[in-house]
């Protein structure tokens, strides 16, 4: 049997600074791992956007 959790973790490296990225969805089903991928990707998006810290994690909150 196959455990998806709603925990996860992104990082890049960018020159000389780390975005680390830490997200936990709340639940130990696809439910919750579908919802910290969903924050993951909209992390990712708002970062390659040029977003400042404050307005990449924006979008996490509304998953």
């Amino acid at each position: 049997m196959i455990e998806v959790g709603g925990d996860a973790f992104d990082y890049a490296v960018s020159g000389t600074t780390l975005h680390l990225s830490v997200f936990d969805a709340m639940g130990h089903d696809t439910t919750a791992g579908m919802t910290a991928t969903l924050a993951v990707a909209a992390s990712h998006n708002a970062r390659r956007q040029g977003a400042s810290l404050v307005e990449t994690g924006r979008p996490s909150r509304t998953c």
